[in-house]
Formats: C-alpha cells, sequence, structure tokens
C-alpha cells in the first residue's frame, strides 16, 4: 500500500502493512490480496460497500473518506478523487512493465479486432490483452495493473461515453501502435454527429508514443480526410485499391472466409489468406491484424497462423446449430453499420438453400435519427433478400416499419414492442421455423436478446423429445 500512496500522493489510515496483489472497483470481487477502489457513482457510493468487502477477506482499500463505519482491519489510502487514484495507480504499474502497446478504438468492432491481433501477436510475444469488456475509464486502468510480468505486447481496447475519455486512456497507456477501427453511429445521441465521433476516436493519437505507427479504414472517408496524422499512417481496405493493405477476392468457404491481400507500399499480393468467420466485418479486422502483425516485425506465415486461431468473444456472431436450425448469436451490441453487417453473413449462410430468419431488436443511443437509423436496417434486410422478419422492441418497429415499406410481405414480418417478453418471442418464432432455416437474432445489449435464444432452444428441444 505504500507504493501505491507514492502514486497517488494519498495518506494511508488504519492496518499499516497490508499488501495485495490485484485490484477491483465491485466489492463482489474482493478478497484477500485485492485492492479495492470505492469509486462514487451516479447511484452508488463504493464506499458504502467496504465493509461488505471486509467480510470476504479484502484488508486494502482506496476511498475518499473515512468515518467509524470503516472496518478496524482495513488499511485504507484516502485521496482526493478515487477515480483518478486507480489511474494513478495504473500508470506506476504501466512502469514496471516494459512492453510494446496497442490501442484499439472505433464506433464498432473493436473487440473483434483486439482478438485477432491477440491471436497475430501471440504467435511470437508473449501478449497481454483486454479481458471481457474491460475497455472504459475503469476497465483499462484494470488491464494496465493486471499486465503479467514478461508481457513483450499489450493489446488494449478504449471504447467511450463522452469526449475527452479516450484521451485520458491513450495518455494512460502511452501506446506504440494506435488502429481505429471505422466512424459509425454509435453515441450519436451524445455528440451530435459522426464528425464528432470521428474527433473522439482520433484522441487516441494523444498518448501515441513519438514515432507510434497509426492504421486507419482506409474505405472510410472521414479518416482520409482527417489532418493531422502522424507521417507514414497506414490503411487497410476493402473497396480503395490505394490503400496499403487491399482485400479482394473474397470468398465464403465453409464457415470460415478467403481472401488475396495486396500490399500496395510493398508491391506484392498474397493468396488465399484464411480466417475462421464469416462477413466483411471480420475482412477488416483482419486486415487491421495483418497490419500491426507486419509492423511489429511478424513474416507472413506467422500471422496467417494467427488469424486462424482466432476465437470471437461471447455473444459475438457466435454459429451453432439448434435442433435442424442454424443460429447467428450476434446480441452484444447493435449499431446500424453491425446490423447490416450481420444481415450480410445471415444471406450469405443463406445461399445454401435455408430460410433467412432475422430477430433483430432496438439499436440504442442513435440521437435524434433513431427512427431514420431503423428504418433503413428494416430496407437494408428486405433488400438483401431477407424472408422473415421479427423485431423485437419498441424502436425495433420502425426496422418492420423500413422492411414493409421496402417491400417485404406483411405477412413475414412480426412486431413485438416489449422487449421483455422473451418466452412470448421465442415461442412465435418456433412456430415459423423450420429445419434448414438459418436465424439471426442481434439486438443492443440492453434488449438482452440472447435470453430468447435460451427460451426457444428450450421450446425445440422439449418439442424433439
Amino acid at each position: 500500500m505504500s507504493e501505491a500512496s507514492g502514486f497517488t500522493g494519498g495518506f494511508l489510515v488504519g492496518g499499516g502493512n497490508a499488501e495485495f496483489d490485484s485490484i477491483c472497483t465491485d466489492s463482489r470481487e474482493a478478497g484477500p490480496g485485492v485492492l479495492f477502489v470505492a469509486l462514487r457513482g451516479e447511484r452508488t457510493d463504493g464506499y458504502d460497500y467496504i465493509p461488505q468487502a471486509a467480510k470476504v477477506g479484502c484488508r486494502c482499500v482506496v476511498a475518499e473518506r473515512i468515518d467509524s463505519s470503516l472496518p478496524g482491519e482495513i488499511t485504507a489510502l484516502i485521496v482526493p478523487d478515487s477515480q483518478r487514484a486507480l489511474l494513478d495507480i495504473a500508470r506506476g504499474y504501466r512502469e514496471r512493465v516494459s512492453c510494446r502497446r496497442v490501442g484499439i478504438t472505433g464506433s464498432v468492432g473493436k473487440t473483434t479486432t483486439k482478438e485477432y491481433i491477440s491471436a497475430v501477436l501471440a504467435e511470437r510475444y508473449m501478449t497481454h490483452k483486454t479481458a471481457g469488456n474491460y475497455n472504459s475509464l475503469i476497465g483499462m486502468p484494470l488491464t494496465l495493473v493486471e499486465t503479467p510480468a514478461g508481457t513483450e505486447v499489450s493489446v488494449l481496447e478504449m471504447a467511450m461515453s463522452a469526449l475527452g475519455e479516450i484521451e485520458q486512456m491513450s495518455r494512460l497507456a502511452r501506446p506504440d501502435i494506435a488502429v481505429i477501427t471505422n466512424i459509425g453511429t454509435s453515441h450519436m445521441e451524445m455528440l451530435g454527429s459522426r464528425e464528432k465521433i470521428m474527433k473522439a476516436k482520433f484522441e487516441i493519437l494523444a498518448g501515441l508514443a513519438e514515432g507510434g505507427a497509426l492504421i486507419l479504414n482506409g474505405d472510410e472517408p472521414l479518416m482520409l480526410s482527417y489532418s493531422p496524422k502522424p507521417e507514414g499512417t497506414l490503411y487497410v481496405a476493402l473497396k480503395n485499391r490505394r490503400a496499403d493493405y487491399y482485400a479482394h477476392n473474397i470468398r465464403q468457404c465453409g464457415e470460415g472466409t478467403e481472401f488475396d491481400l495486396t500490399e500496395n507500399h510493398n508491391k506484392r499480393t498474397v493468396r488465399d489468406i484464411r480466417i475462421p468467420a464469416l462477413g466483411n466485418h471480420n475482412v477488416y479486422a483482419a486486415l487491421l491484424a495483418w497490419a500491426v502483425g507486419s509492423v511489429t516485425g511478424l513474416c507472413e506465415d506467422e500471422i496467417r497462423r494467427g488469424l486462424m486461431k482466432y476465437r470471437g468473444a461471447e455473444m459475438r456472431q457466435k454459429i451453432f446449430e439448434l435442433c435442424g436450425i442454424t443460429i447467428i448469436e450476434d446480441c452484444y451490441n447493435a449499431s446500424p453499420e453491425s446490423m447490416r453487417a450481420a444481415i450480410d453473413v445471415l444471406v450469405s449462410l443463406g445461399e445454401g438453400g435455408g430460410r433467412t430468419v432475422a430477430l433483430l431488436g432496438d439499436m440504442l443511443e442513435l440521437g435524434k435519427n433513431t427512427e431514420m437509423y431503423h428504418k433503413s436496417t428494416g430496407a437494408y434486410a428486405a433488400e438483401c433478400g431477407v424472408d422473415i422478419l421479427f423485431t423485437l422492441g419498441s424502436l425495433a418497429r420502425f426496422i418492420a416499419a423500413g422492411a414493409l415499406a421496402a417491400g417485404m410481405s406483411d405477412e413475414n414480418i412480426f412486431v413485438n414492442i416489449d422487449e421483455n417478453t422473451y418466452s412470448a418471442t421465442a415461442a412465435e418464432l418456433a412456430g415459423v421455423l423450420r429445419e434448414g432455416d438459418i436465424l439471426l437474432v442481434k439486438a443492443s445489449r440492453a434488449i438482452r436478446a440472447e435470453r430468447v435464444i435460451g427460451c426457444l432452444s428450450d421450446i425445440l428441444v422439449t418439442r424433439s423429445i
């Protein structure tokens, strides 16, 4: 604790020599050897949970005050701001592990890109990566603290909810390589325009190490026009033939994808690169991983092997079979861009002959154009030839309206405006689905659309007994 006191400038109260080897901000994760940082939130105050942490063996806490409720066995580091103290402790721990760091941000695709990059880099380097969704001003510092000794490359995901947050994370992490996946419409409600979203994403440059590399999506005009950018910025693309890494001849191969890659800056073409996932969004992520691998010195064979070791994160394009029906579970989050990508995967799987069925739920935080974005998603589903559409949630009814306006038959559209009726929606799906169908389930995380899959599974399994 004395070292943490030095990092933060705070003062110690209580038991004296207590030590810790990990950090948490949730008292349910506290225990012996864990430092509990009591954060003050909008609705709760972490200070109130210190007794609960002490009951499970926690002996070290960071807090903004001290009173008679503090358990006697606790050593407390008292600071003016617990959130700032967490950042200061993480900065101190960052200096302990000398490794290269890759920072990743963007509107969609951050986690998928992190997984591809980590898989590639792990072919040569001891690699550590952001766990789960630890990509916020709270989660990313915890990732830094948990970086094991001996790590050679750390891959850090950076998300945001407001301007300035990615700048803070970038200055904390000091990445050697910065990756921006795209500029979408997520957070439009808070930031108001794609230009402001772009500004927020480019905050990752604030902490980029001198001489560090920036890797961007070369199909995004906003990124191409952004200035200033580091000299030697690299671009990946599926449309822009002049990009440094240009993917073409993309084709589905079973449950994977193959493509060719032209490296314009090296004047060479690499044939038959394979990834174990479907959809152009996965090709973008693989291209970014290829670029990071090249920048960090990996050879072609190492990058190829790493790409094939990619495994998707939980609830992100998980494809499996349930009683003769192919399920695409993609329930982690949703934006207009990721909805279209998921619909593309659904349609590509349907080329084998099965009917395509989409259960699409609300997309949140899209601002004043929410209705338009939902309607355009429905129109896209209809234009792509999706056979049957189910919607879940009050906003998703506009997806149905967009599909109907674009020509989908009314008898193939099912609307449920109550996002909490998982069992009813599953029963309705079960009445329509038949063996050989392909079902996509996608919505914003708050809708919890994966619960429909759970209910559907119970119905189908019971039916088959």
